[in-house]
């Protein structure tokens, strides 16, 4: 008897510990698989395990259920769940996704997942989409579709009424920067530069840009006049009037053109280019004849010069036509009075002693000479004096050694040295057989020396005299 007590003792508290073990319910609908664009129309359904209990319906990309996509907890006694629209979106779309069912009970109590685990898949059929540009190619104006930059047309396939984006920037230059460039100007659906669309069949988008080429507007000489219009960016293809309007002392002479619809002629206005590509267009004046003033000078003052084979006076003043060719030049040496003359040595412009020039605006020449002064060497009686007897020429400020040697033999009349006579600014006069003078001015120098030879001239005396010399 109290064997069969304690058997039944142990069965009682096993099948009451078993009891508290929570189950998980049977799943009901949708049968599996359910595939569809929207939720169930019954939604989830599954059966009830005791009274007052409460469930979790989850979906799931993973047959273990987790991680969990949506899902809902039911309050006590009901078996059933609708999900919106909204909810099942949340749905990967085309994707097998797992539903199942857990029994919740109060104590937060949980049975495992019902098996088993159905599955479910949202479907979204798809479209194509096509964005392109009106220049679409290699040099094409980049446009950008879900944030990519493209300038060749794109195809992408994507769910219906899916989020695309779409956008570009203005202005662009992609390969010939400063001479072509693309200007937005709208999309084919009408909406904004850079939007977001939600097409629901095949679409194609195309944006659309204004090509524009540079055109360049020159003047030569840059002084010479102005033009119209001002350069710029005008659009492919456009026509645009150029004029060209010449200053005072200038005249139009012609246009030169480069580039595809340029034009090239000696029309001044009213002139119709195309603009194909970039355009240059070089207005060119030519200087209108006037006349200038002249002026000549030497240092030091005074001298000549000559102008067209004609010699004159400085300071002197002539009137020229601009630009036009006259030949300068100046005679070398020219006489500053007695024992004085005047070398050229430059320009102050530079240049030849005889050139053409050709001023365009009020000149002044300047024609430099060096000042020289005579030496004039002699002797009184034979000799021999450096420099030797003649006239020299020199520099200005020049130091000239002179000197001289007796001269006398056996044979020969006896001439013997006493003294140095001169004139001039700079001069010697004096003993010394040799010395230095100064070219300040004209300069004679003569070499005195005793002549004839006494009767009684001891040649030993004369080598004692000239020793004591």
């Amino acid at each position: 008897m109290k064997k069969f007590i304690l058997v039944f003792s142990i069965f009682f508290l096993f099948t009451s510990a078993y009891s508290q073990i929570l189950q998980p319910p049977q799943l009901l609908e949708p049968t599996s698989p359910y595939s569809g664009q929207n939720p169930p129309s019954n939604g989830f359904k599954w059966t009830r395990v005791t009274s007052n209990a409460g469930y979790r319906v989850s979906i799931s990309t993973s047959s273990s259920m987790s991680p969990e996509i949506t899902g809902y907890t039911t309050s006590s006694n009901i078996e059933q769940w609708v999900p919106n629209q909204s909810t099942w979106d949340m749905l990967p779309s085309n994707q097998t996704c797992y539903w199942s069912v857990k029994t919740h009970s109060a104590g937060d109590n949980w049975s495992i997942w019902a098996t088993p685990i159905r599955q479910v898949t949202r479907t979204v059929s798809t479209i194509q989409v096509t964005v392109t540009s009106n220049y679409a190619g290699s040099c094409g104006p980049i446009f950008r579709v879900n944030g990519g930059d493209y300038n060749t047309q794109q195809t992408i396939t994507v769910a219906s009424g899916s989020a695309v984006t779409l956008g570009t920037y203005t202005p662009q230059s992609p390969c010939n920067p400063g001479l072509e460039r693309f200007v937005y100007s709208n999309w084919s659906n009408s909406g904004s530069m850079n939007q977001t669309v939600y097409p629901t069949s095949n679409t194609t988008y195309t944006v659309n840009f204004t090509k524009q080429y540079y055109l360049f507007m020159n003047i030569s000489p840059s002084n010479g006049g102005s033009s119209t219009p001002s350069e710029g960016w005008f659009n492919s293809g456009s026509t645009v009037q150029i004029c060209a309007t010449s200053n005072l002392v200038y005249n139009f002479s012609n246009w030169i053109g480069n580039g595809s619809g340029s034009y090239t002629g000696v029309t001044r206005c009213n002139v119709n280019i195309t603009m194909n590509a970039s355009v240059t267009e070089t207005a060119y004046c030519t200087q209108l004849p006037q006349n200038i003033n002249v002026s000549f000078q030497t240092y030091p003052s005074g001298l000549k010069v000559t102008i067209d084979g004609t010699e004159y006076t400085t300071p002197y003043n002539a009137s020229w036509v601009s630009g036009t060719n006259h030949t300068i030049n100046t005679n070398s040496p020219q006489s500053g009075g007695t024992g004085t003359q005047y070398v050229w040595t430059s320009w102050t412009h530079g240049g030849n002693q005889s050139q053409t020039v050709s001023p365009t605006s009020n000149t002044d020449y300047t024609c430099n000479f060096k000042t020289q002064y005579k030496l004039t060497m002699s002797t009184t009686c034979g000799g021999i004096i450096t420099p030797p007897p003649g006239e020299y020429w020199y520099d200005a400020g020049t130091q000239v050694q002179i000197s001289v040697s007796n001269n006398f033999d056996a044979t020969t009349t006896l001439c013997l040295f006493t003294e140095w006579l001169g004139e001039g600014i700079g001069c010697y006069i004096g003993e010394l057989l040799s010395t230095y003078i100064n070219m300040n001015g004209p300069i004679t120098q003569m070499a005195r020396l005793l002549s004839p030879k006494p009767p009684d001239f001891d040649y030993v005396f004369v080598a004692e005299y000239e020793n004591k010399i």
